[in-house]
């Protein structure tokens, strides 16, 4: 259910894409494929030590269309623990991809010091954000320059995330100016430098989303959801005492 919910959301924000046929709405196809451990990047973890970011990509078996919507999903873990094959995202790439959707299910860096738990752990929300920035970069640049090896539109990329993923989904749609960040955190401290936008690969193209799905996540600040930004899908359960 909450699938079909997500991809009735979505597909209202699809207006320059194909729609006909159940693409988007239905199970139109009966099988999937996944290319592993796609390296999307690279950067410092907290203790700074270089790490290669990857990402398993989750398509259609026989779609032939070349401009399908993205979806780029990160798992949970309260940024200690969890990976791009966890329960918590693997069953949502499978029914989208079976919808006719791209998605993108990525790791990112994990781990904080617990001495300063706010400072740590706001760090380990913008090193996330920053991943999952560089890694919607590299598909804008498969597509100009690889020749759209995985048959995306650009135009159409959504990002979601489930508990610290939903955290990484929303902070990356609206924490988008340097005046919004913390005082606290230390924006040169190891493997958070570059910005908002961060040094995890590939600069020069545009890591904007048309919209985010948030699965048990939360943002810093809801004063940084301003009219106009981009609009939000949100799954929350009774049974989450978090």
């Amino acid at each position: 259910m909450r699938t079909l919910l997500l991809s009735t959301i979505l597909i209202a924000h699809l207006a320059s894409a194909q729609c006909d046929n159940g693409r988007y709405s239905s199970f139109i196809f009966s099988d999937y494929q996944v290319t592993s451990n796609i390296v999307y990047g690279n950067n410092q973890t907290y203790l700074g030590v270089s790490e290669d970011l990857t990402m398993d990509i989750y398509q259609p078996v026989g779609d032939i269309a070349s401009d399908r919507a993205l979806i780029m999903m990160a798992h949970g873990g309260s940024f200690l623990t969890g990976s791009k094959t966890g329960p918590d995202v693997v069953g949502f790439c499978i029914n989208m991809a079976k919808m006719g959707y791209v998605v993108a299910s990525i790791n990112y860096r994990l781990g904080f010091p617990i001495t300063n738990m706010q400072a740590g752990a706001t760090a380990a929300v913008m090193r996330g954000t920053q991943d999952m920035k560089a890694a919607i970069r590299y598909f804008r640049k498969n597509v100009a320059e690889n020749g759209n090896q995985y048959g995306i539109d650009p135009n159409q990329i959504y990002a979601g995330g489930v508990s610290a993923g939903g955290f990484i989904a929303l902070h990356l749609a609206y924490l988008d100016q340097e005046s919004e960040l913390p005082s606290f955190l230390d924006m040169n401290a190891t493997g958070v430098q570059g910005g908002l936008e961060g040094q995890s690969g590939n600069p020069g193209y545009s890591s904007d989303v048309k919209a985010i799905v948030n699965i048990c996540g939360a943002i810093g600040d809801t004063a940084w959801i301003q009219p106009g930004d981009e609009p939000a899908c949100h799954f929350h359960g009774t049974n989450d005492n978090t």
